[in-house]
């Protein structure tokens, strides 16, 4: 490592143990108790990840319309479904105003169709919906063996009409999801239902704060994106590797969620924001986590304005990437899809939906 880095982190190092004894002295309680954990040095950005300001090309849909529209699924009418800040779930067409569906009365994250065209949702606070063309809302699952839905982020279905549900945390909410990302804790979960025997069945755990999860084209494993580790995992659903879990893609640059692949083979990775130097440093330093995590909200590390979306090829290697360096159109993009030779994508902090043709 060079001279100039190691000032770098001892700086940083430095800057970090001050405020903690700041924060010791004024006695805020710390509301976790994290791990250890040393993440990898983060990728440079060069090659396939270089910076650029491809991102601000994209039309923005609804523009101020909106607020926070984090998930978004595309119709074959190629109508664009997306869930806000605010429960609503609402749907933009063209040359048509703007279709309120249903107000979940939750966050309504993760999206899907249904083989019979019903909108399946992850809501973080509702648990797994199933809303109809009506705008009715069924409520398919709100446990997975015996444990309650926590966080439930994002949703993938398959032909036959099989669901796959990311529930994130067992003990931290939408609203904790900084928290969550100090606590550096494996605790969340993939989920199969079955919406005709209504059977929630866990298929892996351990995942830190899974997010994304996409159906490979054959429905021979799922990808799903830990947002807290930096990485992609994919989980096995036929063969003899069945529900095993390998690593798909690690030491991303950014955190990672929503996933989705396209029609030949790649796949589309949403990543709301940059790793944070700070927040690295922290890691292998739980007493000095703990201590962060009892400041005020205002005061936890913040990672700086961003917009990223990346497209990987079917070994998980970034083949290339659209930014928005500094995030002054779209920052926070959650979610991506490809359809009609455009990326969709939501985020869940803008007022639009970004539309980038390809």
């Amino acid at each position: 490592m060079a001279l100039a880095e190691r000032l770098t982190d001892a700086v940083k190092k430095l800057l970090v143990l001050a405020a903690a004894a700041v924060v010791t002295l004024l006695a805020l309680p710390a509301p976790i108790q994290s791990r250890a954990w040393d993440p990898p040095r983060p990728p440079n950005l060069d090659g396939a990840l270089a910076l650029n300001q491809a991102l601000r090309g994209a039309e923005r849909l609804a523009a101020g319309q909106l607020v926070g529209p984090s998930g978004v699924v595309v119709d074959e009418l190629g109508r664009v479904t997306t869930g806000t800040l605010d429960g609503k779930i609402v749907r933009i067409a063209p040359n048509a105003p703007l279709e309120v569906v249903t107000e979940t009365g939750g966050r309504p994250l993760g999206l899907a169709l249904s083989p019979s065209g019903d909108l399946i949702v992850a809501d973080a606070m509702k648990g797994l919906l199933r809303v109809d063309a009506e705008g009715h809302i069924e409520v398919l699952a709100r446990e997975a063996e015996g444990q309650a839905l926590r966080f439930a982020r994002g949703v993938a279905v398959a032909n036959d009409g099989t669901i796959y549900l990311t529930d994130a945390s067992d003990e931290h909410g939408w609203h904790e999801q900084t928290t969550a990302v100090l606590e550096a804790e494996p605790t969340g979960r993939l989920i199969r239902i079955h919406p005709s025997a209504r059977v929630a069945t866990v298929i892996a755990r351990d995942l830190f704060l899974p997010g994304g999860v996409a159906l490979a084209p054959d429905e021979s494993y799922l990808v799903v994106s830990e947002s807290a580790g930096y990485r992609l995992t994919r989980v096995w659903l036929s063969g003899d590797r069945r529900n095993l879990a390998e690593p798909f893609s690690e030491n991303l640059p950014g955190f990672p969620d929503g996933v989705s692949f396209s029609t030949r083979g790649t796949l589309w990775l949403a990543l709301p924001a940059l790793r944070s130097s700070l927040l690295d440093v922290l890691h292998p330093l739980p007493f000095l986590k703990d201590t962060f995590a009892g400041l005020p909200t205002a005061l936890l590390p913040r990672a700086r304005p961003h917009g990223l979306i990346l497209e990987l090829d079917a070994s998980g290697r970034p083949l290339r990437g659209f930014h928005d360096e500094g995030g002054a159109l779209f920052r926070d993009v959650t979610s991506v899809v490809e359809d009609r030779g455009a990326l969709l994508f939501g985020t869940s902090s803008g007022t639009a939906v970004g539309s980038l043709p390809l």
